[in-house]
């Protein structure tokens, strides 16, 4: 399975009632209440409502000449694939937030040791994407969140399940773009940290060595506290 992150937007889910195989179903957010057995609705119960919202919500990837697959739980992870003869769309479900997730993209390139696929957060930032809104209501739970995805997907995604390469390499451009920062901001957060403790020691020598390293990033107070760490060795 590529490795793929977590949606960066995600829509409001209040609450709401639908009747599922005549029952009354009463979501309340991601988890769902039986009005006829009372209680959070049992997980297995929630793994069959994903299963059967994908299979509805996602039919229309049949008009792009995808195919679905037999459905597949690897321990407490649900994966339902759709495939055409190019692109792959995955929805997942299981921990650990019991969430639905969605990705997708080139088969043999982003479904590839080492590789990553991408989510509704990818194609929202999209010019396709540009006027798109959350569905603020009907919320319906689990199925609102892959209702939902799906017609984001339905909405905005045309270029991407065509297999469009220029699409592609503009959500990866964006996406290298987005990770080369986190990893910069991990780095800088983690010298800071290593600063601190080395400061709160008194250890201006491990403090100056550390703070040079993010020098030009560095706060006021983290330049005086530099300063003085240098003044401080000079006097010694």
């Amino acid at each position: 399975m590529s490795s793929h992150e977590p949606n960066t937007e995600q829509p409001p889910l209040p609450s709401n009632c639908e009747t599922e195989n005549g029952r009354s179903i009463v979501s309340t957010g991601i988890h769902q209440t039986d009005s006829v057995n009372g209680g959070i609705m049992r997980e297995g119960d929630n793994y069959s409502v994903f299963e059967n919202s994908v299979k509805r919500c996602f039919d229309f990837l049949q008009e792009y000449g995808f195919r679905r697959l037999e459905a597949d739980q690897s321990g407490y992870v649900k994966l339902i694939r759709y495939e055409s003869p190019g692109v792959f769309v995955n929805l997942f479900y299981g921990p650990p937030a019991y969430e639905p997730e969605m990705s997708f993209g080139r088969i043999g390139i982003y479904d590839a040791a080492e590789a990553y696929s991408f989510d509704q957060g990818d194609l929202i930032l999209l010019d396709a994407c540009r006027d798109w809104k959350w569905e603020p209501a009907p919320q319906r739970g689990l199925d609102g969140f892959i209702c939902e995805f799906a017609r984001l997907l339905n909405s905005c995604g045309s270029e991407c399940l065509a297999g469009d390469s220029g699409v592609y390499r503009e959500m990866r451009k964006r996406r290298d773009i987005a990770v080369k920062v986190s990893r910069q901001q991990e780095f800088i957060g983690s010298i800071r940290r290593d600063a601190e403790k080395a400061w709160r020691k008194r250890d201006y020598i491990a403090y100056i060595a550390l703070i040079s390293k993010i020098k030009d990033t560095i706060s006021d107070l983290e330049r005086s506290r530099l300063n003085y760490a240098r003044k401080h060795l000079q006097l010694l």
